[in-house]
């Protein structure tokens, strides 16, 4: 059997045979808790909770950051698409006058093989 003494309180854990342990106090036990590697004071506790809540508002304040900055990233993207469909419209709008020009262009060879025509049977009479 262990016994440990903080204080006016008085602790000990007994093992038992099967592999677990009973635990038995008495007295004012509000200013210690029990950790595996024994008892610790209130203020030590405290101190051990605050610096554990500083490093989680400092992990709260990192996510917090970064969910910002894929924000900003989403709405880039978002940006980046309505630009790309915008080019796409232009290029499908030329590639319109492109087929347009292409048939302006065959219009065109087609009324000078007629002229062509027209001149040489003029030439040969």
């Amino acid at each position: 059997m262990k016994k440990d003494k903080i204080k006016t309180s008085k602790a000990w854990i007994e093992d038992l045979p099967d592999g677990s342990y009973d635990m038995g106090f008495y007295g004012n036990l509000n200013h210690m808790e029990k950790r595996k590697s024994g008892y610790v004071t209130q203020k030590q506790f405290n101190d051990f909770k605050n610096s554990n809540n500083q490093r989680l508002i400092k992990i709260e304040n990192t996510l917090v950051s970064q969910g910002e900055q894929i924000s900003q990233l989403i709405k880039v993207s978002i940006l980046q698409g309505e630009q790309i469909n915008k080019l796409t419209e232009t290029v499908e709008k030329q590639g319109e006058q492109i087929q347009t020009q292409g048939e302006t262009l065959k219009l065109i060879l087609e009324t000078l093989q007629v002229i062509n025509k027209r001149l040489d049977r003029l030439e040969s009479k």
